[in-house]
């Protein structure tokens, strides 16, 4: 099932939207300062995902994170739902697979950070362009797919030929955010600021 599905007719803020690199995210090369991001937990209709996937930060540190972002869209109105684009594990794709098949829930609860190079003299470092001030809280979007789906969770059961050790998969969801929460946005080293996303209930 592939995770492309989720994408269609999505618009995000080209202001906001975040294309990050998964290989940079499996190992950081600061060498090559391109975008990059991390899951650091999820859970979805009561299944939490674990954070299994080993990855080289920007100190050079090995962490555990739940997924490695290729994606991540949102007009930056607070009415609207988020998308997040990223890989999992093969145990967290097995996750996903498993509640597509029973899934009598729609909650969804991710944290997130995103990574930008700032190329300006004298600082020359990697900071944090998109970060959850706390797990985001809310419930999949709701959305007629064309395989049927109406939820907009999905799973690639194709690996990532990007990067082949660890095994991972793509994996794609649409959250729309339950009562007044924040998204942390930043566009360089200390220049940032909180905007406002969800309802309130």
């Amino acid at each position: 099932m592939s995770a492309e599905t989720c994408h269609e007719d999505f618009t995000g803020n080209t202001a906001l939207d975040l294309r990050c690199e998964n290989p940079q995210g499996f190992k950081v090369n600061p060498a090559t300062p391109v975008p990059y991001g991390y899951v650091r937990s999820m859970t979805i209709c009561e299944t939490a995902f674990d954070a299994d996937l080993k990855v080289k930060n920007a100190d050079g540190g090995e962490e555990p994170v739940v997924g490695v972002v290729n994606d991540y869209r949102w007009t930056g109105q607070n009415v609207d739902p988020f998308l997040l684009d990223f890989q999992v594990s093969t145990a967290n794709m097995q996750s996903a697979l498993a509640l597509l098949t029973k899934m009598d829930k729609e909650d969804a609860e991710i944290e997130f950070e995103l990574f930008k190079f700032d190329n300006r003299d004298g600082v020359q470092k990697y900071f944090p362009a998109r970060v959850t001030k706390s797990p985001l809280k809310g419930v999949l979007k709701k959305q007629m797919l064309a395989d049927g789906a109406t939820r907009c969770l999905k799973i690639d059961e194709t690996p990532n030929h990007a990067v082949t050790q660890p095994e991972n998969f793509r994996m794609t969801v649409v959250v729309e955010v339950q009562g007044k929460q924040d998204m942390g946005i930043a566009t360089s080293e200390g220049a940032n600021e909180v905007l406002p996303i969800g309802m309130d209930s």
